[in-house]
Parts: structure tokens; sequence; C-alpha cells
């Protein structure tokens, strides 16, 4: 298969394990943001791994900022009911000031009370109904502002972002990748709970069969992505590189030249642009190994215009309810299931006999 095919590999949750530091870091920002910033009480836990995986199953919320997002502000609307915001914070110090009188003025709330007017798998399958992404969500609930929810004038997200970043680096990681001390969490981060899924030895091999025709995306920021990659020692693996940061950018041509849609996944940009970086010409056909719905669902839509062919196999990396998840895998696009790094490797070779 390796000479005429470009590998495109999702990065994080496909090459990369992240259950453990993402989506850990996603649930956490709801509990954090709930406890410690509005004063909700208890030891319950608010969100479960069945709800991050619903969400992310509805559609348009592999980002995992869009994710803790989605997931909080579900969370919010089974708050006690407060004044409206006269107007946004201008920076995040007024966001923060602006959480602390909020919690002054909410009745005592606990997780467990919250947990009982809450369904995150039925209000998930509404976000689908409603186009999913976080325009689905605000769509389900109505819209999407909520007097306790707090960003700033030019970020709706800002709040939500900041915490993501200092959860997932903690304290001192945080403070060496942006140069700036955190504002709302200084404990320890979840990153260095992450490890290859692919090991070392397939993407060595990988790169040396596939020099000059492999890429990886990621839906996270460019500095999170150089520093995962530093520390599995894979800097160098791979020929291509995107990250949220290439999303922005094109929706930022987008709105210039007045059109309209998403770039995030399940739209194709990602792909689309990662195969016509390393390949201008198309004269390669495009393998896709992700691990997410939305990973497949982008390549059924890279198809459509006929340029290139796009094949999408999954990692499987669920193992709870994992005759379910392999069904919806196969039924989302994934022509291939690949059980780790070996397996891969395996497949690979046998396509090309």
């Amino acid at each position: 298969m390796n000479n005429n095919t470009l590998l495109i590999f999702h990065l994080n949750g496909t090459v990369v394990d992240v259950s453990q530091s993402i989506d850990s870091v996603a649930r956490r920002v709801t509990q954090f943001y709930l406890g410690s910033l509005l004063g909700v009480s208890g030891a319950g836990a608010m969100v479960s791994d069945e709800d991050l995986h619903a969400f992310r199953a509805a559609g348009g919320l592999d980002d995992p900022i869009e994710l803790s997002a989605a997931l909080l502000r579900y969370a919010l609307s089974a708050l006690p009911s407060a004044p409206p915001q006269r107007f946004a914070p201008e920076h995040l110090g007024q966001a923060a000031g602006f959480l602390a009188r909020r919690q002054q003025q909410l009745p005592p709330t606990t997780f467990d009370q919250l947990s009982e007017k809450l369904d995150f798998a039925a209000f998930a399958m509404q976000i689908t109904q409603q186009g999913g992404g976080r325009a689905g969500v605000a769509a389900a609930l109505g819209g999407w502002p909520h007097p306790l929810w707090v960003g700033t004038a030019e970020d709706e997200l800002a709040v939500v972002r900041r915490l993501f970043l200092e959860l997932y680096l903690g304290r001192v990681a945080y403070s060496q990748v942006y140069r700036q001390p955190p504002r709302f969490y200084r404990g320890p981060g979840l990153y260095d709970h992450e490890r290859l899924l692919i090991g070392r030895h397939v993407l060595d091999g990988l790169r040396r069969d596939y020099r000059g025709r492999m890429a990886a995306y990621s839906e996270w920021p460019r500095p999170l992505v150089q520093n995962m990659l530093a520390r599995m020692k894979i800097s160098n693996i791979f020929d291509l590189i995107l990250t949220s940061e290439d999303l922005t950018a094109e929706a930022a041509r987008m709105a210039r030249r007045g059109e309209t849609g998403a770039v995030a996944k399940p739209a194709p940009f990602l792909l689309r642009e990662a195969a016509d970086s390393l390949d201008p010409n198309r004269a390669h056909r495009a393998l896709v190994i992700g691990n997410t719905l939305d990973d497949l669902r982008a390549v059924q839509r890279a198809n459509d215009d006929g340029r290139r062919q796009f094949e999408g196999w999954a990692l499987v990396t669920r193992k709870s309810d994992e005759g379910q998840w392999r069904a919806a895998l196969r039924a989302a696009g994934a022509s291939q299931l690949v059980e780790d790094g070996d397996d891969l490797l395996k497949r690979l070779n046998d396509c090309r006999m």
C-alpha cells in the first residue's frame, strides 16, 4: 500500500493515549467550575466516562475544549436561576471576579442535587438531532447564553479554555509553556499520564516506509501538541502536523471570502489540508487512521468532491461496550478496525501483497 498512499493519523487518541489526561481534564473542567468557582459542594462526580463518550459521539465535539464547554453548559442548566449578566467581562481578571460574586449569590447546592436533574446520554441525542457541535448544544438548550456561563467579550470560551489548559498542564508546566502563572488552578497536571498507543518501533518503521507522506492532525493548540510530541520522543516522525491554529486560520479565510460552514470535524478540512500539503498534485490516495466517529465522518465527507480517494481505519481504544462501539465505528465508515500498532503494521503490509 505504501507506494501510492499517504498516511494521516489522528494524533490524540490514536497515536497517543489521552484517556487518562485529556478525557479526565474535560470531565474535571465541569467539576472545578461548579465546585471551586461557583461553590457547588459534595464529593459526587458530575461527569462520568459514559457521559463524555456520549457527548463526543454526538458529533462535532472532538475538540477537547469544545467538549469541555458543552459538558459544562449542559450542567449549568440544572443550577438555580440567577440574574442575567449585564455585560461580558473584558478579561479573565474581571471574569474571575464575576464568578466570585455569583458564588456568593447562589443558594447552597450539591453535586448530587444537580446529578438528579441531568441525563447526559439523553441530551447527547438532542445534540445530534440539532446537528452536533456547540451550535447543536445551544439549539438543544434554546440558546448558549446563561447567567452562570462566564467568558470574555472577545472569547466566550475564555474561562473554560484557561481552566482546561491549567488542569491539563498543572502549575509548573503551564508557566513554562505559556510564560505566565496560572490563574485558577495551581495543582499538578495530568499531561504526564499519557503513553504511546502505537509503539515507537512501529512509528519508526512507518517513517522509513512512508517518508514524505506521513501527517498527523489534532484539535489541540500547537504548544500542547509540540509539548506532547517532545515528551513522547516522536517529534521527528511526521512530515506535517496540523493543529487548532490551522482550523482558526481557515475559519478566518472563509470569513474574508464571505463563506459559511464548519471547519472542525466532521468537516473534512484537516484531512484535505494534510493530504494536499503532502501531495499537491493529488497523485496518491489517503489512508486516515483515527479513533472517533467524527474522524470517520470526516473521511466520508473528504471523498465528496471526488478529487482524491480517502479511506478510514479506526483504532479500537474503548473496551467498555466494545461490541456496540465496534459496530458504531463500522457504521461511521471504518473499512478496517485496528487493535494496536503491531496489528496496524500487519494490515498495512497485507495490503501491499
